[in-house]
């Protein structure tokens, strides 16, 4: 049980390591405000945390992992 736990904890937090990582390259990379494109839909970068993003949609707010932040989501410049 003691090496069950060990390995279901490393897993979870590679996950949390990744998401991490990602939030310290997003804010390099994004500005709040930003308008982004993902999945096809066009919102508002409102926030990065350490773990997610928020994204203003026009009907929604989603909440993001920060690792599909920086591989999903592409900046609308005008």
């Amino acid at each position: 049980t003691v090496a069950g736990f060990a390995l279901a904890f490393g897993f979870g937090g590679q996950n949390v390591a990744r998401n991490v990582l990602a939030g310290y390259y997003a804010r390099e990379y994004f500005d709040l405000g930003d308008t982004v494109l993902i999945n096809g839909e066009e919102g508002t970068l409102e926030g990065i945390g350490t773990l997610n993003a928020e994204i203003q949609m026009t009907d929604k707010v989603l909440i993001v992992p920060n690792v599909r932040l920086t591989e999903e989501v592409t900046i609308k410049k005008l």
